[in-house]
Parts: structure tokens; C-alpha cells; sequence
């Protein structure tokens, strides 16, 4: 398997695995853990596009 398939396995399993465990806090308006996860998550997703490509080619 190569590297930049991985990465992007493991960040859609992040992405599934954050998202249901942070699924409490949107009901409650507790945004601001959640907010943060997200914006990780997004800024590793434009390191890996830059680095291993995009998803699909």
C-alpha cells in the first residue's frame, strides 16, 4: 500500500472516529473542542494534498 494511500485511509478513519466521538457536544453547543478538531483536521488534509496528492487521481 503505498504512503499517501494510508494517509488518507488514516485520516478518513480520524475524521469517522472524531466525528462520533465528539457527537455529545454538537447537541449541547459545545463547539468549541469540535471546532478545533475540525481545523486540524483540515489543515493536515492541505499538508497531505500538497505532500501525497489528492485522494483520487
Amino acid at each position: 500500500m503505498p504512503i499517501g494511500v494510508l494517509f488518507w485511509v488514516l485520516m478518513f478513519v480520524w475524521l469517522l472516529f472524531g466525528l462520533y466521538w465528539h457527537r455529545t457536544e454538537f447537541s449541547r453547543g459545545n463547539y468549541g473542542i469540535v471546532g478545533g478538531n475540525i481545523l486540524l483536521f483540515i489543515l493536515l488534509a492541505i499538508i497531505g494534498w500538497k505532500v501525497f496528492g489528492p485522494i483520487l487521481h
